[in-house]
């Protein structure tokens, strides 16, 4: 059985992804995201359109090593951009997820809906998230196997 990001979101009860302005600094981002104890952030507009992400990644390589500022930069100056960020819908499997952050080096994936001309973020998921599913559902199977086995000796 194929796990989608669907079924992800559902057993996570995942409903919405943790969102910053652009407009805000970096010193608001790295406390919301000290607040919500996660490594990554949507960049949303209005209705969840999706303009981007802020990441630890970005904070260490994009405001510490080049001497920048937390209170004084722009979450907009340091952000990975949407049109640069890789991202999954629904239907798409836990194996594609996996092999989209190993390939393009990455952590997290935004989860979108296409609504006319803006695509909405809906979830924001991480590789953990998509490994303790994968590591789950084939725990489970092979319970289910081992079961089936025993109990026709």
């Amino acid at each position: 059985m194929t796990i989608t990001v669907a079924d992800l979101l559902r057993r996570k009860k995942i409903d919405h992804p943790i969102c910053i302005d652009q407009s805000a600094t970096v010193l608001e981002a790295l406390k919301l995201l000290a607040k919500e104890n996660i490594g990554c952030l949507v960049v949303a507009g209005p209705n969840y359109s999706l303009q981007g992400m802020f990441s630890e990644r970005d904070n260490a390589r994009k405001i510490e090593l080049v001497d920048r500022h937390a209170d004084s930069t722009i979450v907009s100056e340091v952000m990975t951009l949407a049109s640069e960020t890789f991202k999954v819908g629904l239907g798409d499997s836990l194996e594609h997820c996996l092999e989209t952050m190993r390939d393009k080096n990455i952590r997290h994936l935004p989860v979108v809906t296409n609504t006319g001309e803006a695509e909405t973020v809906i979830a924001l998921i991480s590789i953990r998230d998509v490994v303790v599913t994968l590591y789950e559902e084939h725990k489970a199977t092979a319970e289910e196997l081992q079961h089936y086995v025993t109990a026709n000796r």
